[in-house]
């Protein structure tokens, strides 16, 4: 098989932040994307950066299941530069991996289990960024052994893309945390709000609460808790002063695709940025307006935390 080919059963390596570049499209919303090669992510020499080459898997290649085999043997190469390192080594290894859908299903060997929580985290930013760049991938979840991996508090990461993983544009992530965040979303009766704990690797720089709210606006991982805001918003722009977030989202926060009920979808926002504890009260806004109408909701003035929402 190529993984055993290709030195699948290398150890996985630490991956600390994404150059991009502006012809790198991910293909997570289904447009239409050049006939590119797919890039292969690598961490660099300086050990705190990722740089790629391009491999001959074609973005837009019709042979999923054979693209998807070869790229995790381009993952496991070993690297030209001495002192850069691949995305999977030693004793890390695939033991199989299926594609259901859009989703390609990896299933890893017990030493999966031996690498740390961040080391983790930026082990699947690699492979998830590198594997969604095929047009008829949009997720790749991980198992060990046919278990569904879980975060220290036992939830199921789930079924992942390319956005959950926070970068910095442009540039190598110098400085980079791990973060634990603290989402609401509704439940599945759609009448309360429910805690849901994730991870990510974010650069040091860049805004959390900012991120928190793209989290939000990406939804759940599972059938069992229900998205509430429209999965188009874009948030354009935010702020924190004097204990106060400022969000200003575009006109797609207005529409309503699931059916949940305005104060839910607003404290689902409010109630995840007020566990940041430079937070205490959020103003928002649609293009700049600070009121409007959510749905049959007025929104106007500042927010605080609602706790009789969470369940």
């Amino acid at each position: 098989m190529l993984f055993k080919k290709r030195g699948l059963y290398n150890k996985i390596a630490v991956i600390c932040g994404i150059i991009l570049t502006a012809s790198f499209v991910v293909s997570c919303a289904g447009q239409e994307v050049a006939d590119e090669n797919v890039k292969i992510y690598y961490i660099g020499p300086k050990g705190n950066g990722l740089e790629s080459w391009g491999s001959e898997v074609k973005v837009n290649t019709i042979e999923n299941e054979k693209a998807v085999e070869e790229l995790l043997g381009e993952l496991s190469k070993d690297i030209v530069t001495s002192k850069s390192q691949a995305a999977i080594t030693d004793p890390i290894s695939i033991k199989s991996f299926k594609i259901e859908g859009d989703v390609v299903k990896l299933d890893f060997f017990k030493g999966y289990e031996q690498l740390g929580r961040i080391e983790e985290v930026l082990h699947r930013a690699a492979i998830v960024k590198t594997l969604t760049q095929l047009k008829k991938v949009n997720y790749v979840s991980f198992a060990v052994e046919g278990q569904p991996i879980t975060d220290h508090l036992g939830n199921q990461v789930g079924e992942m893309k390319s956005e959950d993983f926070i970068f910095n544009i442009g540039s190598e992530l110098n400085e980079y945390e791990q973060y634990e965040i603290k989402l609401y979303f509704a439940n599945e009766s759609k009448d309360k709000l429910v805690p849901v704990y994730r991870s990510v690797v974010y650069n040091s720089s860049a805004s959390v609460e900012k991120m928190a709210v793209e989290q939000i606006i990406a939804g759940p991982k599972n059938d069992q808790i229900c998205p509430t805001i429209a999965p188009e918003t874009k948030v354009s722009n935010l702020s924190v002063k004097d204990g106060v977030c400022h969000i200003d989202f575009s006109k797609d926060f207005l529409s309503e695709p699931f059916e949940i009920d305005p104060e839910l979808a607003i404290y689902s926002i409010v109630n995840t940025v007020t566990e940041f504890p430079n937070v205490e009260k959020v103003e928002l806004k649609v293009e700049g307006s600070d009121e409007f109408m959510f749905r049959d909701f007025q929104i106007s003035g500042l927010y605080e935390r609602n706790p009789s929402l969470i369940n």
